[in-house]
């Protein structure tokens, strides 16, 4: 709240002491007023930096959010296919009448499963140290696109499953989430990945 001293007529029993003039009040009075200005100004300052932090910590932390979100949904899948198998699994357990095709059973589900896997990485390329710019899911699109472009290796559509950033083990490295790309196939992602490795250099200039 302002608040501000008026000019008024001591009371008729105010007696100053001897020396003590209206100018030396009046000067006074300026000093206050002026400390109060400077007061308030350095207070204004001090506050606005306080919502410029809470502003840059609010903003982390929606980034902070984000990241566990997508973690979370990754975990979620992978329960939930977990579960799934140990279904089949259980299935296949009491379905089975003897110790040899169980164990049969289950040698070759790991296997398929490990194959799985194995086929799902091989399909993916993984691309580091591009600057990350808010809500760039789309944008990444563009990247792609570009780093397409500097290869000399079109592509469509239906050639890319997915592409997405993926956090850091350390949040606080200050280097961007690498970008994982997810091709339809493991011989489209190799095709891709020997017309990059032709480039000696490629840098975020040229894209």
């Amino acid at each position: 709240m302002d608040f501000s001293i008026e000019k008024e007529s001591p009371p008729s029993y105010v007696t100053f002491r001897k020396g003590v003039t209206d100018q030396n009040i009046l000067d006074l009075r300026n000093e206050f007023q002026l400390f109060q200005t400077d007061m308030m100004a350095t207070m204004k300052q001090f506050f606005d930096t306080q919502n410029t932090k809470i502003s840059k910590f609010i903003e982390d932390f929606e980034e902070l959010k984000t990241s566990i979100q997508f973690v979370s949904d990754k975990y979620d899948d992978l329960k939930f296919q977990t579960e799934e198998i140990r279904n089949r699994v259980s299935a296949l357990e009491t379905s089975s009448k003897s110790s040899q095709n169980k164990d049969f059973l289950l040698t070759e589900l790991e296997n398929r499963l490990d194959t799985l896997e194995l086929n799902s990485r091989q399909c993916n390329i993984e691309v580091v140290n591009i600057p990350e710019r808010r809500n760039e899911n789309e944008s990444l699109i563009t990247i792609l696109e570009k780093i397409a472009a500097a290869v000399k290796h079109p592509y469509t559509k239906h050639d890319v499953v997915s592409i997405h950033r993926v956090p850091q083990l350390n949040p606080k490295s200050g280097r961007p989430k690498n970008i994982i790309i997810k091709f339809s196939s493991r011989i489209l992602r190799d095709n891709f990945l020997t017309a990059a490795r032709t480039m000696k250099s490629l840098t975020t200039e040229q894209l």
